[in-house]
């Protein structure tokens, strides 16, 4: 359910209204994982049954530490927190009524079960190429977590310890050595791997490079800007409509004899359970029904909506 929440801060000028429609945007782009979901010829007709789709919210105050100068007495103290007090609108829209418009504007639902991306980044400073982990650059990360937890994607970053170390360098990153990357990315058990490579030009331009590893492919795209944290968000953003491209698919023609669709190495009773939970829960799948089953391979039949 928490594709189907957000908050927005409440800040002067702007009505409830308003951040109803800021936080449904949000989810709706969290559930179908479009990023240009505004563009849609629905999104006006959608937007205006927002309030009709929610099922909770409340106000938030939340407490912004700052720094206060020493030597200042107690009651000003207190006003200086009561300053600091930030106030945001947290909503959660009906799970069924959010699927229901995007269905009805044919817009694909991705479903809650998303696969996981490793993110190995490299970042040159100064003529030298650096691997760095979420503990070198914390202030990177925070804003790869803030803009994946507003996609609804997840992610995974690797330690960069001895083992790390030992399998993989900044030759494999730049060079775009794919296989050693894919090699070293084994270990995290991820089923996508993307690399990200961060650089200033001499214009004060930060350019950014991606490399997405899924399925067998390599997709690639750069960004440029003048600050950096918009080249981590928006490279985000790509990820994850790219992703979202992957992973949902369009209503077909009705036809209905189904996919046969064969699936290896599934041992043991939880393996079957957690395919069979995974596939019955894909939002575009009508029903799965089982075929075969014989050692550890099973065969599916699966109808598409």
């Amino acid at each position: 359910g928490k594709f189907y929440e957000a908050s927005v801060k409440v800040e002067a000028g702007k009505s409830e209204n308003d951040l109803i429609a800021e936080a449904f945007t949000r989810v709706l782009v969290k559930v179908s994982g479009r990023s240009d979901i505004t563009a849609s010829p629905a999104y006006a007709g959608m937007l205006e049954k927002a309030r009709g789709a929610i099922s909770q919210f409340r106000y938030d105050h939340i407490v912004v530490s700052s720094e206060v100068e020493p030597g200042i007495e107690t009651e000003k103290l207190e006003e200086e927190k009561e300053e600091q007090k930030e106030k945001w609108f947290w909503v959660r829209f009906n799970i069924r009524a959010v699927d229901n418009l995007l269905t009805q504007a044919q817009i694909p639902i991705w479903g809650k079960i998303r696969p996981e991306t490793l993110i190995w980044f490299s970042q040159e400073i100064k003529g030298n190429r650096y691997l760095q982990s979420q503990h070198d650059v914390p202030e990177i990360y925070d804003v790869f977590k803030q803009r994946a937890n507003e996609r609804g994607i997840s992610l995974i970053f690797p330690f960069l310890d001895l083992q790390d170390q030992s399998s993989i360098s900044t030759t494999d990153i730049w060079g775009n050595f794919h296989d050693s990357v894919l090699l070293a990315s084994k270990r995290y058990q991820a089923p996508i791997t993307v690399t990200v490579r961060l650089f200033k030009k001499r214009s004060g331009l930060w350019v950014g490079q991606w490399n997405l590893l899924m399925l067998g492919e390599v997709q690639a795209w750069e960004l440029q800007d003048e600050k950096q944290a918009r080249i981590l968000s928006s490279g985000i953003d790509e990820l994850a409509d790219r992703l979202a491209m992957q992973f949902t698919q369009k209503s077909g023609s009705g036809d209905d004899s189904g996919i046969l669709v064969q699936v290896n190495n599934v041992s043991g009773f939880d393996a079957f359970q957690m395919l069979d939970d995974y596939l019955n829960n894909l939002a575009t799948v009508k029903s799965v029904a089982l075929v075969q089953m014989k050692k550890d391979q099973v065969i599916y039949n699966i109808n598409y909506l």
